[in-house]
């Protein structure tokens, strides 16, 4: 790790060659930081990477095209020489109730379907209470959890994008008392189950 105006920066941080789930993303022109949850290859041959809609996008106007880096600006990522990719699109709250967002990566190296820490993963899963799951954010790093609800009700107010309010979630639980599962700065990772 080293320090960049205060702040602790990892290898997460790094312009990362290739790009992989777990490294830190933004948009080109705000202090905004988050997790690149995982980098997946369309059936066309396009390198797409998912993570939130509040990390990638810089405000609500935010448009197709607007550039996204990789490492984010406040861990010592520049435009646009960390340039990672435009913005495709995002979804936030209602009425799809996700926070979500996917960029191309049409120049870098990735390894797709590839998490830090975690490694290759296999597809997607329906996860239910009780079910161990972990996952890789920028912040806390790998933790592990267990989901305890799959009802579960909460609000957030997003500096930039208001309030909203989301329905059905995972509710998860750390395994460690003495860590949190996840921490702003993860905003982004995938949790994954070991299926």
């Amino acid at each position: 790790e080293r320090e960049i105006s205060n702040r602790t920066v990892s290898v997460q941080d790094e312009i990362a060659d290739p790009i992989i789930g777990g490294v830190s993303v933004g948009p080109f022109d705000r202090e905004i930081s988050g997790t690149l949850g995982i980098v997946l290859t369309t059936e066309y041959g396009a390198n797409v990477m998912i993570s939130s809609t509040h990390v990638l996008a810089s405000s609500p106007h935010t448009t197709q095209g607007d550039p996204i880096i990789q490492p984010a600006l406040p861990y010592g990522g520049h435009w646009p020489e960390s340039y990672a990719g435009p913005f495709f699109m995002g979804f936030l709250g209602q009425p799809y109730n996700v926070d979500a967002a996917l960029a191309t990566i049409p120049t870098r190296n990735v390894v797709p379907k590839n998490i830090r820490t975690i490694g290759n993963t296999t597809g997607h899963d329906v996860t239910f209470p009780g079910d161990d799951v972990a996952k890789f954010g920028r912040t806390t790093q790998f933790t592990t959890g267990k989901v305890v609800s799959d009802t579960f009700t909460f609000t957030l107010d997003y500096p930039y994008f208001g309030r909203h309010t989301y329905y059905n979630q995972l509710r998860i639980q750390q395994i460690n008392p003495m860590d949190a599962f996840a921490e702003p700065g993860d905003s982004g990772a995938i949790v994954v189950n070991e299926d």
